[in-house]
């Protein structure tokens, strides 16, 4: 048949058309030009960025990834791209945009990327990510996942926050299901990605067969595009915890820049305000342990005005000399006759 098919030509009244691959499509499907455009380019993006190899990308289930994500609030669309792509707001974006001068962990004092959000060992995150994993567990009862799949998928994702993805147990768990392949296929894919929501399709196939066992209605589809917002939970609570502490918690690295915030208050005050125009020294009207007892903000806005008041006093006397220069010729002139 495909010896048969006789190429779309060009017809005069058209003012354009699209060729895929030597074919003239009839009709603009949107799914599939995009597919065509961008597909190569995504997948070569991913193997580079997360090391997968295109072995590994055909063992991906990305049909449950687009319902997934299709059921997922926009924020949270947002902010799955974000993490993957490594442009979330973690410690080496942050330096790199120039917010701030260093790339540390807030739970830990590490370099951050969005994997070691995950990864942390810090104060706080073992017990975050157990709990997130307990809740993770509840879920995979809620979906009527295959009992033998939800504990192979929690005991695999504690494993691998303790050993890392090259140092994790061998399964040795054998059942009718084929859980052992499901797992060997996310081993190989790496648990990081089970927490991006990258399944490996072998899951899908061994929980089809426990539906079939059990005569139920539903598919398996549909039940690992749930796994798959269930387990993006996880990630979620972990960033979330990370963002708590690093907003409330008084680690080093901000006790640090909190002292000096001090320092260089407690050195402009004692500067004294004899220099500064009159409205400006009501800045000077709280004490010195009155404005050291503030917030951090508050410590750094008060700096920052202090800093606003001393160009507004340097630009005045150098107005000031300005206008005396005329007279200070004149007198000099004077001097010079007499």
């Amino acid at each position: 048949m495909s010896d048969s098919w006789l190429p779309g030509l060009a017809l005069g009244h058209e003012k354009w058309s699209i060729w895929i691959e030597g074919k003239k499509l009839s009709k603009i499907d949107k799914q599939k030009l995009y597919s065509q455009t961008f597909a190569p380019r995504t997948r070569n993006y991913w193997s580079r960025k997360h090391d997968l190899t295109p072995e590994l990308m055909t063992s991906i289930n990305w049909e449950a990834c687009d319902d997934a994500m299709s059921r997922l609030p926009f924020g949270r669309k947002r902010w799955l791209l974000k993490h993957a792509t490594g442009f979330c707001g973690v410690g080496r974006r942050e330096h790199i945009r120039g917010n701030q001068d260093h790339d540390d962990c807030p739970r830990c004092g590490e370099p951050e990327s969005s994997r070691h959000v995950l990864e942390c060992k810090g104060t706080g995150t073992h017990m975050t990510f157990d709990l997130a994993v307990t809740k993770l567990s509840l879920a995979l009862v809620g979906i009527n996942t295959a009992p033998a799949l939800a504990t192979a998928i929690t005991t695999r994702l504690l494993q691998w926050r303790k050993y890392g993805d090259h140092a994790l147990p061998c399964f040795r768990k054998h059942d009718i299901w084929g859980t052992q392949h499901a797992v060997k296929a996310q081993d190989a894919i790496g648990w990081y990605q089970f927490l991006l929501g990258r399944l490996a399709h072998k899951w899908s196939d061994a929980q089809q067969r426990y539906i079939d066992s059990v005569k139920r209605r539903s598919t398996s589809r549909r039940w690992a595009a749930a796994l798959i917002q269930k387990a993006l939970s996880v990630s979620w609570d972990m960033w979330e915890h990370r963002n708590a502490v690093n907003n409330n918690t008084l680690h080093p690295r901000r006790a640090a820049e909190v002292e000096e915030i001090r320092m260089q208050l407690q050195f402009l005050y004692q500067q004294g305000h004899e220099f500064y125009q009159p409205q400006d020294r009501l800045l000077f009207a709280k004490t010195e342990a009155t404005l050291l007892s503030g917030t951090p903000v508050e410590m750094l806005q008060w700096i920052v005005s202090v800093g606003h008041a001393a160009a507004r006093s340097q630009a005045a006397t150098a107005a000031q000399d300005l206008s005396m220069q005329p007279e200070r010729a004149s007198m000099r002139r004077w001097l010079n006759r007499v």
